[in-house]
């Protein structure tokens, strides 16, 4: 049955008030291929519903991410090749965006014991990094580098004070 798209006034069974057809979820089984109770009624009820059976919820959940892990991971390659300037987009603007937040987070981490050895071997990657590049990268090989990142820094987005090793991960 196709659902009508005329506009008419129907009466929700669950708050009793008139409403308009576009204020009903579909429903095909019913004559009308509109759901009984409105919108707003029936994710009130799901919201209850959910919140009195949060374990059976998060199982069923859970086993349907499980019986469609790959169909899901297809998805997500596909959309992300479909999509790869708006998710580099994205990224950038979230790093902007929470730029703040990891900078406060970073001076809190870096007053702690762990905060304290990690600086300190990140340091010294960084000048064995820094000590091998100045021996394979040439003037050439650092302006394309810049270039290639609007002559900002990856990581903080600055734009003072470049150095070759802001643009190359010391992951590893």
């Amino acid at each position: 049955m196709k659902v009508s798209r005329l506009k008419f006034s129907k009466l929700c069974k669950k708050c009793l008030l008139n409403k308009e057809s576009n204020e009903f979820g579909k429903k095909l089984s019913t004559k009308d291929g509109l759901n009984n109770w409105c919108l707003n009624c029936k994710r009130e009820y799901d919201r209850i519903y959910y919140l009195e059976n949060k374990e059976k919820m998060n199982s069923i959940n859970e086993s349907h991410r499980v019986k469609n892990k790959d169909i899901r991971h297809e998805y997500h390659v596909n959309r992300y090749a479909q999509n790869k300037e708006h998710f580099s987009k994205l990224n950038v603007i979230n790093r902007v965006k929470h730029l703040s937040k990891r900078k406060k987070y970073r001076k809190e981490y870096d007053k702690t014991e762990n905060g304290k050895q990690q600086y300190i071997k990140d340091n010294n990657k960084r000048r064995e990094l820094k000590k091998s590049l100045d021996n394979n990268y040439n003037k050439e090989d650092i302006k394309y580098t810049f270039k290639l990142f609007n002559n900002k820094c990856f990581n903080c987005l600055s734009t003072i004070n470049l150095e070759i090793d802001h643009h190359k991960p010391l992951s590893g």
